[in-house]
């Protein structure tokens, strides 16, 4: 019996080291994908994606990220911490124009190099003309951190801007109604973000640093996905989602659909107030 532990003791240790080595080898085999910021540190969009927002603590600043080919959404970040297409210092007043692009994940570009996004395809034909773009939008953001990021970019961080394009999603109407909610304090405080634990802490750092949970997290998606829109079909798929179902379901629209184009209405009310203040432009773009 003791033999016999033994074994399995050397065939554990053995595993894990064959398992470390392979990790190695994949990481110099493995194209990484690494934004390197401002400076030699690796920088990635962080993305304003945590409990809480208040413009006297900005919490969509860069932070350090590595990254691989296998999950290709990472970009580089210019110094307000937005993605663009390269890294850049961003002066408060630029030398000719500028456009200020607001939205979600459609407008952040996700898993598409920012040339091939329509932020970056937008910067592309403007630039000739003396205008630059800058692309503030980051996943799941909705009407209320639309008004409250835009605003702390104009009035807070000086930065100016000539016209601004807010792009609004179905999805805003569910995230506004369950999650988003901007109190007298002036604060964005989002209820849906999950509570931190060891496990989930785990987890994200071996997304982050292991080639080989990173390829399984990839793997588990495709397949769910796949078994999604199998049982489903393609369209079934994305219209049976609580985020556009509203439109459909007359009980979800009554919890989700009202209560959520009511705040989105009245954020965007403000934000345009805001800016009609300051004379600059605003334009809605609507996207399904």
């Amino acid at each position: 019996r003791l033999r016999r532990r033994r074994r399995l003791l050397v065939f554990a240790v053995s595993l894990v080291l064959s398992l470390l080595l392979l990790e190695c080898v994949a990481r110099f085999g493995i194209p990484r994908v690494l934004a390197p910021g401002l400076g030699a540190e690796p920088k990635r969009l962080a993305a304003f994606r945590t409990q809480m927002w208040s413009g006297r603590n900005p919490r969509y600043a860069p932070r350090a990220y590595m990254g691989y080919t296998l999950q290709n959404d990472v970009g580089d970040t210019n110094s307000l911490g937005f993605r663009d297409g390269a890294p850049r210092q961003v002066p408060p007043r630029p030398d000719g124009r500028r456009l200020f692009l607001i939205g979600d994940s459609m407008t952040e570009g996700m898993g598409v190099p920012f040339e091939q996004t329509f932020a970056g395809r937008i910067g592309a034909a403007l630039a000739p003309r003396g205008m630059e773009v800058l692309n503030g939008g980051v996943m799941s953001y909705a009407g209320s951190v639309y008004y409250r990021k835009t605003r702390y970019v104009i009035e807070d961080m000086g930065v100016a801007v000539d016209a601004v394009a807010v792009f609004i999603d179905i999805s805003d109407v569910e995230d506004e109604a369950r999650c988003y909610r901007l109190g007298d304090d002036d604060v964005v405080r989002n209820l849906c973000t999950p509570r931190k634990s060891t496990s989930r802490a785990i987890r994200a750092y071996l997304k982050d640093n292991s080639v080989y949970y990173r390829l399984y997290r990839f793997l588990k998606d495709a397949y769910g996905e796949w078994t999604r829109r199998r049982s489903m079909g393609p369209i079934g798929a994305v219209t049976r989602l609580n985020r556009g179902r509203w439109t459909l379901d007359d009980d979800l629209f009554e919890r989700i659909g009202g209560p959520g184009l009511e705040r989105n209405a009245a954020h965007l009310d403000k934000l345009a107030a805001f800016l009609a203040a300051r004379r600059i432009p605003l334009t809605v773009a609507v996207y399904p």
